[in-house]
């Protein structure tokens, strides 16, 4: 998710690296399910502060998006 060449903001998006081969699958049985969950749907694309776009943070209202991929 960071970036640590020479010039900042070239991470990738937490979501991708959660569900990338190197991230949330890691060491994780075939058949495993990783879930990444957020309060709201633009949240989706969002980089870890530094490393590109992210939203702004919403009122919390108790609904939440959820992605899943089957490592």
């Amino acid at each position: 998710m960071i970036d640590l060449g020479g010039v900042d903001g070239g991470g990738i998006k937490i979501t991708n690296a959660w569900f990338s081969s190197d991230g949330g699958c890691t060491d994780q049985d075939d058949g495993t399910t990783q879930v990444v969950m957020a309060e709201n749907l633009v949240h989706y694309d969002d980089y870890m502060h530094g490393e590109g776009s992210h939203a702004a943070d919403g009122a919390l209202d108790g609904n939440y998006w959820i992605w899943s991929h089957d490592c």
